[in-house]
């Protein structure tokens, strides 16, 4: 099987609606899901979806997202609509890991299901760059609560 491909593990199936659960407490609401169109990322887009009440027609599904270098992501992220405020982005490690540390200059390992909480000071998703992000929170599955 291609990994584009590859459904969720058990280990994701059990920890996705968990995460999402998590997130949910958190932040409330979420104005927008970007994602990579991969199997697997599609099916974790579900859980969150469910917990966010936010419709699947409404995923922006980016095809760059997949194993992307950390410039297709910086892209993508520049590329968001600018009526979005909270973003769910929902991507592939390494380069998610790449991206968080671009972002907020937090050298942290993305897990799988792993959610860091970025606050960007910026006015439009066109004007993210190096460090204009600060890592609010870092969540993964393990983490004691």
């Amino acid at each position: 099987m291609r990994d584009f491909d590859r459904p969720l593990n058990d280990r994701g199936e059990r920890d996705a609606p968990i995460m999402a659960a998590r997130l949910k407490a958190r932040i409330g609401k979420i104005d927008l899901i970007a994602a990579s169109p991969a199997r697997r990322t599609t099916l974790t887009s579900d859980f969150f979806c469910n917990a966010f009440n936010y419709s699947k027609d409404n995923i922006k599904f980016i095809p760059t997202i997949y194993e992307a270098p950390l410039q297709a992501l910086i892209d993508a992220v520049n590329n968001l609509p600018d009526s979005a405020n909270e973003v769910l982005f929902i991507g592939h490690n390494n380069g998610v890991s790449y991206l968080v540390e671009y972002l907020t200059d937090e050298n942290i390992a993305m897990p799988t299901c792993a959610i860091a909480s970025i606050e960007l000071d910026v006015e439009q998703w066109s004007w993210v760059t190096r460090l204009s992000g600060r890592l609010l929170e870092y969540d993964y599955p393990k983490k004691e609560m």
